[in-house]
């Protein structure tokens, strides 16, 4: 029998990550939130965020280099998107009921889109599959009259030039064929 040693998983030598700094968390907050005591909760640009939990701003935006510190950027701001489109059935639900009937109609689509629009975003690869055949119809505006294939439509006789034109000289075939390849 061979001897073949057991084989081990490599995970017990890498070292684990760093974790986001906890200021640099309360930074990135600030800059998708804004700041707690603000009325409006406007969200605060890179440099103030950075003097407001005690860093300079270059030491800031060293850590933005690193994956994991944009990665919580990004799902800050995905959890924030998420917060303020809770509220958009309800807002689309008073449109509709106001006294615009274009804003209603409008409402209307919206509200209806957002089940598919979240039924695509939630599906695999983004695409929603559904059994059946789809045809499509489209009408063809012309300007000419329709020609029916019994009745013969007199076409009108081409201009004729007062002077004769001149014909083209005979096309003579190459005298030499690229060999065919087999």
């Amino acid at each position: 029998m061979p001897n073949i040693a057991p084989l081990t998983a490599a995970a017990g030598d890498r070292p684990r990550p760093r974790a986001v700094p906890e200021k640099v968390k309360r930074a990135i907050r600030f800059m998708v939130y804004g700041a707690a005591g603000d009325e409006d909760h406007k969200p605060l640009d890179f440099i103030a965020a950075a003097k407001l939990v005690g860093m300079d701003p270059p030491t800031l935006r060293k850590y933005f280099d690193r994956g994991d510190c944009r990665q919580l950027l990004l799902s800050e701001r995905r959890t924030f998107r998420s917060m303020l489109c809770a509220g958009n059935e309800a807002a689309l639900a008073r449109i509709r009921d106001g006294e615009n009937a274009m804003a209603s109609v409008k409402a209307i689509q919206a509200l209806e889109g957002l089940d598919e629009a979240d039924a695509e975003r939630h599906s695999r690869y983004g695409q929603r599959e559904t059994p059946g055949v789809t045809i499509i119809i489209q009408n063809e505006i012309t300007t000419e009259p329709p020609v029916s294939s019994f009745i013969p439509v007199p076409q009108p006789a081409p201009p004729t030039l007062s002077a004769p034109m001149p014909e083209e000289p005979a096309r003579e075939e190459p005298f030499f064929r690229p060999p065919r390849r087999w």
